[in-house]
């Protein structure tokens, strides 16, 4: 079984297409499944350069086995592979990949200026025996729970107004541009986060009662706005609380500038955090004071 990813976030779509194929009876036993996503994002290749994801691939990676899929297949994505037909598409998922079960959103299109729909899909794999599932899209109420995905904690998350909505990344990535956590984490199932690996700073010792962690994302990651956030910060599987703040400072060529994420965590060892990998949930915005400053961890990106 093969699902196509349209979207960057694995997601409540992602977790529905495993749990409709293991519930197939029609499918033999043990299936193997795959999520295939397109790397580049097609957007960057074909509108804007600059679009930035809202996972890095580290953190697709871990979020994608936490869904149960055997395994993540990322393509090549091109104007070249843009351009191709809607049988040439057809031939790789079959011939290529070998998919008897291809699973898609509605809506779905594909091929050389999107001609290809769903039906289109269900009509060409047919010839050789291959089935085409689609899900519909997750919609979004007062109140959602999300699973455990990739250390990230499980909690409630509201809409304030109550308005039932399609999940989009488009919505979702407009939303923590305007600072709307709560919102932004209800429509991904989960608390938006940012993963990295930590090691000491060679300037300064972590204090023992609130210590610093600095995150250097690359520049290609989507980040909610400039401000101070409430968050988590998950280590070795424990949640301690935190305050985040995301900010900009000159690049050491003073070359522009780059946006970096530092966190304080409160009652944690930071000598302990070498070499562990960190990872900090958004949960809403605190506000836009400054932040005491205090001992210091710089955590390297994975990417």
């Amino acid at each position: 079984m093969v699902r196509i990813a349209s979207d960057n976030p694995p997601g409540f779509k992602d977790r529905e297409t495993v749990r409709c194929v293991n519930r197939d009876e029609r499918q033999p036993d043990k299936l193997p499944t795959a999520l295939l996503v397109f790397n580049p994002h097609p957007y960057r290749v074909l509108f804007d350069p600059e679009y930035k994801p809202l996972l890095t691939n580290y953190e697709r990676e871990l979020m994608v086995s936490e869904l149960g899929v055997d395994y993540l297949l990322e393509y090549p994505f091109s104007a070249e592979f843009a351009a191709m037909s809607c049988e040439q598409f057809c031939h790789k998922l079959v011939n290529e990949l070998m998919a008897r079960v291809i699973v898609v959103g509605e809506g779905y299109r594909f091929g050389h200026n999107r001609a290809g729909t769903v039906g289109t899909l269900q009509q060409m794999t047919k010839r050789v025996g291959a089935q085409v599932h689609v899900v519909s899209p997750h919609m979004v109420g007062h109140c959602c729970m999300s699973n455990n995905v990739a250390g990230v904690s499980s909690q409630k998350c509201h809409i304030s107004d109550g308005n039932i909505n399609k999940t989009s990344t488009s919505t979702i990535r407009t939303l923590l541009a305007a600072n709307q956590l709560p919102e932004a984490n209800n429509l991904l199932g989960y608390p938006f986060f940012v993963m990295g690996e930590a090691v000491l700073s060679e300037q300064h010792e972590c204090d023992n009662s609130v210590t610093k962690i600095e995150l250097y994302p690359p520049e290609d990651k989507f980040l909610p706005a400039d401000g101070i956030y409430t968050t988590c910060t998950i280590i070795d599987g424990s949640t301690y609380n935190s305050v985040t703040n995301i900010g900009q400072r000159p690049k050491l060529d003073d070359k522009g500038v780059m946006r970096f994420i530092e966190t304080y965590l409160h009652d944690y060892d930071g000598r302990e955090l070498c070499g562990k990998l960190v990872c900090v949930e958004f949960l809403q915005l605190y506000g836009k004071m400054g932040l005491h400053k205090s001992g210091s961890c710089n955590v390297k990106q994975k990417h």
